[in-house]
């Protein structure tokens, strides 16, 4: 899964790439917009043009990457129904010179399903992937490799395991990716990161100390250190 496709379909998008894709995504709804009023017959605006996609397209995008950091559909279906619920709101202030009703907004809703249901369709269909793809690889096998992962190496700080995802850590708010820890320690053993515990890993470089038992980052963050992996930073004490 190494692939641009793979990678914006399954994994989270860097906070860059979010950026350019909405606003790639905005200026050619804009100008598909411009293009079918003006074929229609009536020329729309250039602030009708953009406030189209940035009310109707970017919130359903948006929630697909922050729905494909959280872990669990509980969480998933919750975000969407928020969004939902605020792109109904939003839409019937625009629409009704600040008047909402409950009826417009259950019609503005209503008109919102299909995006919603795609947004659902597409994060079952990357837990499927993902799933089949995790389950059908051997156990010492990488799978990964630093390129898969939704950050650098050089923009983690430590990792910490969630079950079948891992959290990854870096200057932003924290990353969710499904993999296990030890896959992803494999993928980045040549980056300068080890182990100090079975459900932390630390980049060298962010190491400020380590001492009694305890390896620090910079960050301030402290881990206590694994017996198995004492051996690991002895060096950097």
């Amino acid at each position: 899964m190494t692939t641009i496709l793979d990678k914006m379909f399954l994994r989270p998008l860097a906070t860059t790439q979010i950026f350019r894709i909405s606003t790639g995504l905005t200026v050619a709804a804009a100008i598909y917009c411009l293009a079918y009023t003006a074929f229609a017959g009536r020329m729309a605006t250039l602030e009708e043009a953009f406030v189209w996609p940035i009310l109707n397209i970017l919130p359903w995008f948006v929630c697909f990457e922050i729905a494909k950091r959280l872990a669990g559909w509980p969480k998933k279906v919750a975000l969407i129904l928020s969004v939902l619920f605020v792109m109904a709101i939003i839409d019937s202030l625009f629409s009704h010179d600040l008047s909402v009703s409950t009826g417009t907004v259950l019609f503005e809703m209503t008109r919102r399903v299909p995006g919603a249901g795609l947004v659902v369709g597409l994060l079952a269909l990357s837990e499927i992937t993902k799933h089949f793809a995790l389950a059908e690889a051997p156990a010492n096998s990488p799978l990964l490799d630093s390129e898969d992962l939704p950050l650098l190496a050089s923009q983690i700080n430590w990792i910490s395991a969630a079950g079948n995802y891992v959290e990854l850590h870096g200057v932003e708010k924290p990353v969710l990716h499904r993999a296990p820890i030890s896959m992803v320690e494999r993928a980045l053993a040549d980056h300068g990161f080890v182990r100090v515990h079975r459900s932390v890993l630390v980049s060298r470089r962010a190491i400020a100390s380590v001492a009694k038992g305890l390896v620090t980052l910079k960050c301030g963050r402290t881990f206590k250190i694994g017996n198995r992996y004492r051996s690991a930073l002895d060096q950097i004490g």
